[in-house]
């Protein structure tokens, strides 16, 4: 496992200053759109047409970065614009799209509000009794990550990962640990929660998760080519997932085993399919009006603290413009999915290429080509910012961490010995040394920039973007244990 399921945990922490706020989800329709005007090359106003100009952006991106295939898909005007398809791809090819998955769980929990069936507000308990923490967790706070159950991906090279599990096993599991904290006093990324809210949907629907999507969403929208969890008939549809790991070759990634995605990150389908679903949105054809505002309602914590997360989605603003968005990433594939509710418009992007950074970078420059060009994140009104989250006592900051990491890989100084088994594994001797040669192309590193540091369980995150001297940047994120051995070391090329 090469990342956790998307939202990377680099991209999570909330910032409370404007340089930090870069790195929110949002990057991803934010600050790529404040880059895209360059990306794209050409004014707004020039003769080079919208969809030419994302088709040039989509194009260098897609070369500069090796990688397989993209497909992106445009809607205006709460209509789908245009669609469309690079490499190895159709505009009919399938893609995973990982944590998008989210908002579609979100969605059913909405649903079932609607006919009476459950509350937001209801207690875990009302519907699994028997889960321990039940009584002091809501429906509502699973949705919005405050709940405080750990999450199952808090470390990515575990091997049990790619075994065939139950849902049941992982909720069992994850729900009987401690609480990381109080239900509602923090925000924490958390796929368990939204694990236990497949449970949810299936205890309250009296049918399993995957038959009450499908006939619930995907059938009345039409959207023919979505599935759940049908692995592996995922292949014959579905793009090849593909990983580069540590800068090296690309290769088949290996998918996880069976009910590790769920409802967490469970969906595939293609880039059109999923510009319906943002028009079902748009138009709130399955979701009423007081649905919609609570999935695209910032949440906030106990103190009054703001999430920059609603249900199953992150919300921003630029320019006074809401913007709502997840990424998306499991085994192989990288997604992007953003709807700006008051322009009527939405951009998907889908790629099969693990560990990139592309889809939010794309999703940005796609939408600037298109004429919208927020300068940079608003705060949010009447709330106070949550701190960046702070190292265990004695861990160094994630600037110095990953300085220190990025130096041992290019002077070779990294050893089995330093990692996990499991990272030990996939970080072998044979990647490393031609990694040495790789980041020396790149010229020496001219800037690092904090990205966040995350404490998620047992394991400490860390991620800083670094500019180089030849042209070239990259994002390293590295996960340390508590007994300081490193669980992953992830090298994204920008």
């Amino acid at each position: 496992m090469r990342k956790l399921i998307r939202c990377r945990v680099k991209r999570l922490a909330r910032k409370n200053d404007a340089q930090a706020q870069r790195s929110l989800p949002i990057g991803h329709i934010v600050a790529a759109i404040v880059l895209s005007a360059t990306a794209v090359g050409a004014s707004v106003t020039g003769t080079v047409s919208p969809l030419a100009r994302a088709d040039g952006v989509v194009q260098r991106t897609a070369v500069r970065l090796g990688l397989p295939s993209v497909s992106f898909a445009v809607v205006q005007n709460g209509k789908l614009a245009h669609v469309r398809a690079y490499g190895d791809a159709t505009v009919n090819t399938r893609y995973e799209i990982g944590s998008i998955s989210k908002q579609f769980t979100a969605a059913c929990i909405l649903m079932l509000q609607q006919k009476g069936r459950l509350r937001l507000d209801d207690p875990l308990a009302k519907f699994l009794p028997n889960l321990p923490h039940a009584r002091d967790v809501t429906i509502r706070q699973l949705l919005d990550q405050t709940s405080g159950y750990p999450d199952y991906y808090a470390t990515l090279s575990d091997p049990a990962l790619f075994k065939d599990t139950t849902l049941t096993h992982i909720v069992d599991e994850y729900a009987a640990q401690p609480l990381d904290f109080a239900p509602g006093t923090s925000w924490e990324y958390s796929n368990t929660g939204y694990a236990i809210l497949t449970q949810v949907v299936e205890k309250v629907s009296g049918m399993p998760y995957g038959r009450f999507v499908t006939t619930r969403i995907f059938e009345p929208l039409h959207m023919d080519s979505a599935i759940y969890e049908q692995r592996p008939a995922f292949g014959r549809a579905t793009a090849v997932g593909y990983d580069r790991i540590l800068l090296g070759s690309k290769q088949p990634a290996r998918p996880e085993g069976r009910d590790w995605l769920n409802g967490a990150a469970g969906l595939a389908m293609t880039a059109q399919d999923l510009a319906r679903w943002d028009i079902a949105l748009l138009n709130q054809t399955l979701l009423t009006a007081d649905s919609t505002r609570a999935m695209f309602s910032e949440q906030h914590l106990k103190s009054g603290a703001s999430t920059g997360y609603g249900l199953g989605v992150f919300v921003t603003r630029a320019n006074g413009v809401m913007i709502v968005s997840h990424e998306g990433e499991v085994q192989g594939f990288t997604s992007e999915n953003g709807v700006i509710p008051s322009k009527q418009f939405a951009v998907v992007v889908l790629c099969n290429q693990e560990n990139s950074a592309a889809p939010g970078f794309l999703s940005g420059a796609i939408a600037g080509a298109f004429g919208l060009f927020p300068i940079a994140p608003d705060p949010p009104a009447g709330s106070v910012p949550i701190p960046p989250k702070t190292a265990a006592v004695g861990d160094t900051t994630a600037l110095s961490r990953v300085r220190e990491v990025f130096y041992a890989l290019a002077d070779g100084r990294v050893s089995s010995q330093m990692m996990t088994p499991g990272e030990a594994t996939i970080a072998t001797a044979s990647r490393l040394e031609p990694l040495r040669s790789r980041l020396a192309a790149f010229g020496p590193p001219v800037a690092f920039e904090s990205a966040s540091h995350e404490r998620r369980g047992t394991v400490l995150v860390s991620s800083a973007y670094i500019v180089l001297s030849k042209n070239r940047a990259l994002t390293l994120t590295v996960g340390d244990a508590l007994n300081g051995k490193i669980t992953d070391i992830l090298l994204e090329p920008r």
